[in-house]
């Protein structure tokens, strides 16, 4: 059990974090690529500036916390973990830069 501690810098990559437990820990600068959290439970825990290429079971680090800029930079990995297809063309109908998804609904709903 890791409680209340911080990480910075921690080379994780290919860490076998398997029914690993974290509570009130944070982990800044890790990398986390292509580590195994699976079974693995988080509560109040922070990854801020963590690298997660291929980490495995990504599904488990349900319970952690990340800024927007690290989310957005993990994206893909996160979202095949949901399960979630990545079109490959940038010309899909979608939100503009800048616009919100309530004023998407509305434009497309007005089609």
């Amino acid at each position: 059990m890791l409680a209340g501690c911080r990480a910075t810098g921690a080379m994780l990559s290919e860490a076998s974090l398997t029914e690993a437990e974290a509570r009130e820990a944070v982990f800044e600068c890790c990398d986390l690529t292509d580590a195994d959290p699976s079974d693995a439970r988080f509560e109040s825990v922070e990854l801020s500036g963590c690298r997660l290429d291929g980490i495995r079971a990504p599904e488990r680090l349900r319970g952690v916390t990340m800024p927007w800029d690290d989310l957005l930079a993990n994206a893909a990995v996160l979202a095949a973990a949901a399960g979630i297809r990545v079109r490959a063309d940038s010309t899909s109908p979608g939100p503009t830069s800048g616009s919100t998804a309530r004023g998407w609904r509305r434009r497309r709903s007005a089609v």
